[in-house]
């Protein structure tokens, strides 16, 4: 008994996913000892401000990402015993970010200075800059890849730690709103340098400039995955964007409120999947995987009771009184919940590990054409209630794409298997 305790102790599914645990964990309780702190320092209006320049930045990071965070974990996976061709996807990867990064502030830095909404406070989005630049270059593919996320752990810490003191120490009132950026940047190259430093050391990996055909390659095979990555943060990002031009900052900082603790339920879930991906790549293990998604919907369902019926309460915990407000907005985000929760399931850890990506790519790129058309005809009476419901629509949407996808695909293995027993 102790035996096979020890042995499920050391299944590297477990270790990666107790790594993954902790960093999720600080990733909890930091940002949430900041967010406490931030509502009483800057408020609503300043809290959507930050948002809307957030928002910003993370359309940026899908663009120097380019989908490489969704092919490398298995790329890196398949190919991690064999260390020229390991290598040359970590040099690989490396470089383009690099290169797309640079395009990106390129183009970027010249668009600050030239609408008028981001030059009013030109200085927040560039300080904005360094947080894309540091995300884009944490090779957390790669230590996924390699299933030793529990590298990661104490740089996470580290990180969130540096991020945490620094709003604490430098941000003391609403005009010292600009420091949020900067520590962020801060924290987050701090992590990149560490983090490829640990990479190389550790695992021996050589540096070199790969063959023009292979970065080529990389680009193509990463193309769908980023169009899909991007379809995802149109809709999460541009919701931000639409809001706080049309109904302004103050709205916005309630909904980004009711977001937040939204996206909070959804971190459980991100370290499943993240393990699973990789593991499913290589084990394809769909026993285990039925068992794990059960575990998971029924804790869906207890967290959008809890969402639902305590969404008051559960804010009036972390932000001011003036926050309460977007206990609506969260009461409804626990119904999303039911739905995106089994796609984020279905779509990379299955269909993208049997070789099935493109239909889980596929179905976020053809549900964001239907969200912007509807984006189209609702913007100038848009309201919350408006996006909630298109957010529900849309994630409903990509759950029956991907259900189906899966059902087609086992039933013509199964088809194909009952044939070769003939």
């Amino acid at each position: 008994m102790n035996r096979n305790f020890k042995d499920i102790l050391g299944h590297p599914l477990v270790k990666n996913f107790s790594s993954l645990v902790l960093i999720q964990g600080m990733n909890y309780v930091f940002p949430w000892i900041t967010f406490a702190y931030l509502t009483y320092a800057l408020g609503v209006e300043l809290i959507g401000h930050l948002s809307y320049a957030f928002a910003i930045a993370n359309i940026l990071l899908v663009f120097s990402d380019f989908g490489f965070n969704l092919t490398s974990p298995k790329n890196i996976s398949i190919y991690r015993n064999n260390k020229e061709r390991r290598d040359e996807i970590f040099n690989g990867v490396l470089l383009l970010k690099g290169v797309l990064s640079l395009l990106i502030f390129l183009i970027f830095i010249p668009m600050v200075l030239y609408i008028d909404k981001l030059r009013e406070d030109y200085i927040l989005y560039l300080y904005f800059s360094g947080y894309v630049l540091g995300n884009a270059f944490i090779p957390r593919w790669f230590f996924q890849g390699v299933e030793k996320m529990q590298f990661l752990t104490l740089f996470v810490f580290i990180s969130k730690l540096i991020f945490t003191a620094g709003v604490f120490i430098l941000i003391r009132e609403k005009a010292d709103y600009y420091f949020y950026p900067l520590i962020l940047s801060i924290a987050e190259l701090s992590v990149a340098v560490i983090s490829i430093r640990l990479a190389i050391k550790k695992f021996s990996i050589r540096l070199f400039i790969p063959k023009r055909i292979k970065l080529i390659y990389l680009l193509k095979e990463s193309r769908t995955f980023f169009y899909a990555s991007l379809s995802h943060s149109i809709f999460t990002q541009l919701n931000t964007l639409v809001i706080g031009n049309v109904l302004g900052d103050y709205t916005l900082g309630l909904y980004a409120t009711a977001e937040k603790f939204y996206n909070a339920a959804l971190t459980v879930v991100a370290p499943i999947k993240d393990v699973l991906y990789p593991y499913m790549a290589r084990q394809q293990n769909l026993v285990l995987y039925k068992k794990i998604f059960g575990v998971v919907m029924l804790g869906t369902f207890l967290g959008t009771f809890i969402l639902y019926q305590y969404s008051a309460e559960i804010i009036g915990l972390i932000a001011e009184d003036e926050f309460i407000g977007a206990a609506g907005y969260l009461s409804f985000f626990g119904f999303i919940l039911l739905i995106q929760v089994p796609s984020m399931m279905i779509g990379y850890p299955l269909l993208a590990a049997v070789g099935k990506a493109k239909e889980a790519n596929r179905s976020v790129i053809f549900a964001t054409a239907i969200y912007l058309i509807a984006l189209a005809f609702f913007y100038n009476r848009i309201q919350i209630e408006t996006i909630l419901a298109m957010l529900f629509v849309f994630h409903g949407f990509i759950l029956i794409y991907q259900s189906v996808s899966a059902y087609k695909y086992f039933k013509e293995k199964k088809l194909s298997l009952t044939k070769a027993e003939f």
